[in-house]
């Protein structure tokens, strides 16, 4: 038997022929190949899992809703009563990147089945009854993954610390016959069998993605973690959201649903308001509770390291705890360019929060490292900079995404001379990384003397008196103006750096297309006018990430910078949310 005829058989007849004299191993090893290396039975087993699975679940869900009405002995205040037995306690629940993942997955692998089962469905095959099965099974994916997703809220919902063992069971399944239809795509490569190339590439999707799935079963943790509080400690905290939402001028976009935020609906009043009449200031609506400063800073401090978590970057570290989850989870269905937006000023409010908190709190001796001129400096102008830094946050991972897609386009149209534009371009990216750490290292010495200038300056406005009395006015000129010629020196480096790396950025496109041009001519690659064109339309789709990556590159640093700073300060005194 050829591989041809198991590795793609479309049928789930076994082409295997009972043949003269003892050949029972040969056979069986025949069997079991086709069985579990052929596309239709690999299917019918990857269904049977599936709506196995499905039907477990459905049993479970049955019992346990059957249970609540036979359960006729407990009393009406057994039911009322909590499950965990404490009612005067709130529970605060953290997800860890483990229950995220478990999340995010499933939910791409159910998006990635439906655009398959619809582009089976819609595509003209010569074999309808295969279309249909082929259709059904992508679709009985992506239920199943549907389900795993409402599972894992589920999970989240009454606290769950394992996952169910039927799902560990399913994952690791799942995992085994994924791995084989990944080998199947394998061997048809091997063969340079490409009838089923769109199958191989979406089982390596697949396989790569239930990897991460099979870790969470093996780990079997959910990584839920729940902290209870009791009614006395978040009675501050549910009296302050409860005040901030009973207002009556709150924005509509705190209670809007789905489709009026789609379709800005929750606008029409404030509009209809204005169209009337000229607003005035108290027209204009008040945020929503989770948007306000105070909701904020009390996230900033909840989130803030513990003793004993020894964090580097304190400051870095909550933002990420903060943040970071609700970005990741909402850029990819929102526009990213609104989120970052939004996220830079969430992130302002609540520097501009804990810079506030923490000047209040500080000692005479802390006071003579952070002055208050610098703690206002903190607040107006590097809380501002790592809101913009948002804008630019995306571009760090879409730039090598983009150049990879551009450099595989350019190897399809120019061949091995290509290999000219990947090492222009490997060039062009070592030389950016160099020059933004020699312009980090400008930046920070910037920063530095702007410091030092800022606290000399509010040195000698506070004794102010006592310096004129002692005619030391043209000392501290001095002194001051040497702080700032130092200053001015580095943003002059600076600024040169910045230049002569945006000159060599700019011009590398244009000598990269040049040199690449010159190496398919030396090797005989036909330029008729569609190459030319083509490659032309993909040097200039490199350009823009090329010549983007430095400045991103120099906006992160610098926020680097500045949160190692704010971080220093934060770092006095322990808590800075505590009172002295």
């Amino acid at each position: 038997m050829s591989s041809s005829t198991w590795i793609n058989n479309l049928s789930c007849s076994s082409p295997v022929v009972q043949s003269s004299g003892d050949t029972s191993i040969p056979l069986i090893f025949q069997w079991l190949r086709f069985i579990f290396l052929s596309p239709c039975p690999q299917r019918a087993l990857l269904a049977s899992v599936d709506l196995l699975f499905l039907l477990v679940l459905l049993g479970l869900a049955a019992q346990k809703l059957l249970s609540r009405f036979t359960s006729s002995g407990h009393s009406v205040s057994d039911i009322n009563k909590p499950l965990n037995g404490n009612g005067n306690s709130r529970a605060h629940i953290r997800t860890s990147i483990w229950f995220k993942l478990s999340l995010i997955v499933p939910v791409l692998l159910a998006l990635c089945y439906i655009v398959v089962s619809v582009l089976v469905f819609s595509q003209k095959s010569q074999l309808p009854n295969w279309k249909v099965l082929d259709g059904v099974f992508w679709l009985v994916h992506a239920v199943t993954q549907l389900v795993i997703a409402i599972v894992i809220i589920h999970e989240k919902r009454f606290q769950a610390v394992n996952h169910p063992l039927s799902l560990r069971i399913y994952w690791v399944a799942n995992f085994v016959l994924v791995s084989l239809s990944m080998s199947s795509g394998i061997i048809r490569l091997a063969a340079q069998e490409h009838n089923l190339l769109f199958d191989d590439i979406v089982s390596a999707i697949a396989f790569t993605l239930s990897t991460v799935l099979f870790s969470v079963a093996i780990r079997g943790s959910t990584g839920i973690t729940v902290t209870r509080h009791y009614e006395s400690v978040m009675h501050e905290s549910t009296k302050l959201h409860e005040t901030l939402l009973g207002k009556s001028n709150v924005t509509g976009f705190a209670t809007a649903s789905i489709i009026s935020k789609c379709f800005w609906l929750w606008m029409n009043p404030l509009l209809c308001k204005g169209y009337k009449s000229p607003l005035k200031i108290d027209d204009v609506p008040t945020l929503s509770p989770e948007h306000r400063a105070e909701k904020m800073s009390q996230l900033f401090e909840s989130r803030w390291p513990k003793p004993h978590e020894k964090s580097n970057h304190p400051v870095r570290t909550t933002l990420l705890r903060c943040f970071l989850e609700g970005s990741f989870l909402h850029c990819v269905p929102c526009n990213p360019a609104a989120l970052c937006h939004k996220l830079g000023m969430l992130i302002r409010c609540t520097l501009i929060t804990s810079l506030y908190k923490k000047g209040l709190r500080l000692s005479c001796s802390a006071r003579q490292a952070h002055g208050v001129g610098q703690i206002v400096n903190y607040m107006a102008v590097d809380a501002q900079q790592l809101s913009d830094m948002m804008l630019q946050l995306h571009s760090i991972w879409l730039m090598p995404l983009q150049v990879s897609v551009g450099l595989v386009l350019l190897y399809k149209a120019l061949g091995s001379s290509a290999i000219t534009a990947l090492i222009g371009t490997l060039v062009a990216i070592v030389f950016a990384v160099y020059s933004n750490r020699r312009n980090n290292m400008f930046q920070r010495n910037v920063m530095i003397n702007r410091d030092s200038r800022m606290k000399a300056t509010n040195e000698m406005l506070n004794y102010i008196r006592v310096i004129k009395f002692q005619v030391w006015e043209d000392h501290f000129n001095k002194r001051i103006q040497n702080f700032r010629d130092s200053e001015f020196g580095w943003i002059s480096k600076f600024l040169y750096s910045i230049s002569g790396n945006t000159i060599v950025l700019w011009s590398a496109p244009l000598l990269v297309s040049a040199l690449t041009f010159g190496t398919a001519l030396l090797l005989g690659v036909p330029l008729d006018a569609g190459t030319v064109f083509t490659t032309t339309s993909i040097f200039k789709m490199l350009q823009e990430p090329i010549r983007a990556f430095p400045s991103s590159y120099d906006i992160i640093f610098t926020g680097n910078g500045i949160s190692c700073e704010v971080g220093s300060l934060h770092a006095k005194q322990g808590n800075w949310w505590k009172s002295r």
